[in-house]
């Protein structure tokens, strides 16, 4: 625009402080030239007229006054008032800068709209942040939150002891970990959980320990933790005393593994690490166990696409409540074993040795091909497994 007095925007723009003084410049001097609020269309020669003026030069025009009106002044004092704020809290987009020392974040303003639209998205943005700094401090206020380990790099391991803390976790990391469920575990059952947090207190993995045994170890959205952090999970890991599943090589067996459930995609041979086992176990595959002598109790429920296989676990007393399994299942020197399981469905062989208790409910149980037991090592009598009631001792699919 051609105005014939710029001088009097630059002396409406001027501040006193410099960095102040550059960012109304560059936000607000481009915006006012072309804002028709302040300009007045002039048809005859100024009187004074600015020494760059010249008649022939004031005949080729369009030519305009430059007069503020309120309007305008209330738009400058707004984006006056979000400026110092912004220096105030040393934004980082101020220091972002082109070659030639202007701000990048103000270069696309054209005219007192743009400003005013730049101003309050950037107070919205500066207040999201602030939102999430307090909430970043509540989250971890000493009274929920009690420091496990602080890691070189300034990322710190901590516990969270309270159901507020597993709350503000499960929010931030976009899992359930807020959930009632999660809150009666950590009072009442003694689980306890933990949280690796960068230096800002932001949490990047959340952690489910049982006695020992780590549950749970997942990242953002339920996801697997991101493998930077793998060094800091061994370290902790060794220093807690921890293990299983969740930090160890089975966790890529593993879809999904918590107290109340375990699923596997493959096959998987039951390990001390896994120990306890869930309430609920779905394979794939082939679920196998030998010689774990920790094993006393099996899942509640069990349904295995493959075989089952238990050898010489002597301290296993308890089987599943409900078990399909649409392979065979060998028992081998399992002693402890009284009751197969209270509803059964193999669909193929159940071959038992060594296994001298063991009670079948033939109302409650469908073996599909053969039922067969094995004699000692030692070549004597067959074990003294028997079945409840007066039924055949194999029962065979209904043909079709």
């Amino acid at each position: 625009m051609r105005i014939v007095n710029r001088d009097d925007i630059n002396n409406l723009l001027k501040r006193e402080e410099e960095l102040l003084d550059k960012l109304m410049r560059q936000t607000c001097y481009r915006a006012l030239e072309h804002d028709m609020r302040c300009l007045r269309h002039i048809v005859t020669y100024p009187d004074p007229a600015p020494k760059s003026l010249t008649r022939e030069k004031f005949a080729r025009g369009p030519w305009y006054q430059f007069a503020p009106t309120p309007d305008a002044d209330r738009d400058l004092e707004q984006i006056e008032a979000y400026l110092k704020r912004a220096i105030e809290r040393k934004e980082s987009w101020i220091e972002k800068k082109d070659k030639n020392g202007r701000v990048r974040r103000l270069l696309h303003i054209k005219t007192m709209g743009d400003a005013l639209k730049m101003c309050e998205e950037e107070e919205a943005r500066a207040a999201r942040r602030q939102l999430v700094q307090r909430n970043l401090e509540d989250g971890n206020d000493p009274e929920d939150v009690q420091t496990a380990h602080r890691f070189d790099d300034g990322m710190v391991a901590v516990r969270l002891k309270t159901p507020k803390a597993l709350r503000f976790e499960g929010r931030f990391m976009r899992h359930c970990l807020g959930d009632l469920v999660y809150a009666r575990r950590l009072t009442t059952q003694g689980v306890k959980y933990f949280s690796i947090r960068d230096a800002q207190g932001r949490p990047h993995v959340t952690l489910e320990v049982v006695g020992r045994r780590v549950t749970q170890c997942k990242g953002r959205a339920n996801s697997d933790p991101v493998p930077s952090y793998g060094s800091k999970l061994e370290w902790l890991a060794g220093a807690m005393g921890w293990h299983g599943a969740a930090l160890d090589g089975e966790r890529d067996v593993a879809d999904y593994m918590t107290l109340d459930e375990m699923v596997f995609r493959r096959d998987v041979t039951l390990s001390e690490a896994m120990l306890p086992l869930a309430r609920t176990l779905y394979a794939r595959g082939t679920v196998r166990a030998a010689g774990l002598d920790r094993l006393t109790t099996l899942p509640w429920v069990m349904h295995v696409r493959g075989d089952l296989i238990l050898r010489k676990c002597r301290n296993l007393r308890h089987m599943p409540e409900w078990l399909r399994v649409d392979g065979d299942v060998v028992l081998e020197d399992c002693g402890g074993v009284r009751h197969l399981a209270a509803n059964v469905f193999v669909g193929g062989t159940l071959s038992m040795r060594d296994c001298p208790r063991i009670l079948i409910d033939p109302e409650r149980s469908f073996i599909g091909r053969t039922q067969r037991t094995r004699q000692h090592p030692d070549g004597g009598a067959p074990p003294s497994w028997r079945i409840a009631g007066s039924r055949a001792q194999s029962m065979r699919r209904p043909n079709a």
